[in-house]
């Protein structure tokens, strides 16, 4: 922690930046989620896929938070 006031705004931008990464995994999330249930109900994806899927979204969600720690 710094003493100055700057630090404010540092919180503040890290603040905002961790919201817009936090609605883009949501999003990536659910789009995923939904294409997997759109092919199964069309009978192309299995429940493997579903469950590759979501681990794939699982780990790119953390990879894409992890961007946070570099600010």
């Amino acid at each position: 922690m710094r003493p100055s006031l700057t630090a404010i705004a540092h919180i503040l931008d890290l603040s905002k930046a961790t919201l817009r990464v936090a609605w883009q995994n949501v999003v990536f999330a659910i789009a995923v989620k939904i294409l997997i249930m759109a092919l199964g109900l069309m009978g192309y994806a299995s429940m493997w896929w579903a469950v590759f899927g979501d681990t794939g979204v699982s780990i790119l969600c953390i990879l894409n938070s992890i961007r946070i720690l570099r600010r």
